[in-house]
Parts: C-alpha cells; structure tokens; sequence
C-alpha cells in the first residue's frame, strides 16, 4: 500500500496521511474493477462503519478513491487493507461469487435491451432470434465491460 501523495502544484486538502487502498475512475470502470471496489468497502465497513471513499478529478475524469487515515483508531481497517493487498497482488477478482452476479445482471439489462431495441442488436451483429442470444451477449458484455 502507498500513502497519498501530492504534486508541487497541487491546491486540495493535504491527505498526506491517508493509505491509499483502491482506486477507480468512475467513466472507465469494468465489472472487474467495480466488483473489487464493492468488495473492499464490503470488509472494510464490517470492521469499522465509516466512509472510505473520497472523489477526485473533474467532471470529465472523475475518480474515487478508497482511503484510510493513519491513526491508531483505524489499526483494524489498515491491517484488513493490507490483507485485501496481498489478495490483490495474487489474484485479479477478491470475490469471484460477486463479479458473476455483477456479470449476470449486466448482461440480463443489456440482452433485455437488445430485445426491445433489435435494430441495435442487429449493429452489433446479434441475431435476437438466436436461442444463444443470451451467451452471445454474455460475450460482448465480457469484452466490453470486464
């Protein structure tokens, strides 16, 4: 884990202090990354029930950050957050259970979209006949969202 740190010309508030535990930048996020956000909040809470997440950025690149104050209070969380790094160092999904729902619900939303919008599915070379429509959106939503 690294501390936030600043650039010489940098005018925000001085986080100085705070362990920088996962970042996302919420234009550009897949299914992968929003599945590991919601799982380190998920165990971070289940020890102390505070708010991890800070918002950087503009509107056009908009980020948020999970972070941690280095106070002894937050001794627990850091430890926990240092576990949840070793997990990330070692494998791309913390929990493979969430990101299959996630996955799931992604592309029942996008195939009932196709089926309601054929013309559109017909763009992306879906056949919204198919009886393997639902696999074949499972695909696109794989390569466009993981």
């Amino acid at each position: 884990m690294k501390k936030w740190k600043t650039s010489d010309n940098y005018l925000g508030v001085d986080m100085s202090n705070y362990w920088v535990i996962y970042s996302r930048n919420v234009n550009q996020t897949s299914i992968t990354i929003d599945s590991n956000y919601g799982v380190i909040l998920d165990r971070l809470k289940s020890i102390k029930n505070m708010n991890y997440e800070f918002y950087f950025g503009s509107w056009a690149s908009p980020f948020e950050t999970i972070m941690i104050e280095d106070i002894k209070e937050n001794k627990k969380v850091i430890d926990m957050a240092e576990i949840i790094n070793e997990e990330l160092n070692n494998n791309i999904l913390l929990d493979e259970y969430d990101f299959f729902i996630r996955l799931s619900k992604k592309t029942t939303e996008k195939y009932e979209f196709y089926k309601e919008h054929p013309e559109i599915a017909v763009e992306d070379g879906l056949d919204v006949n198919s009886p393997d429509l639902y696999y074949d959106v499972e695909d696109i939503v794989k390569s466009r969202y993981e």
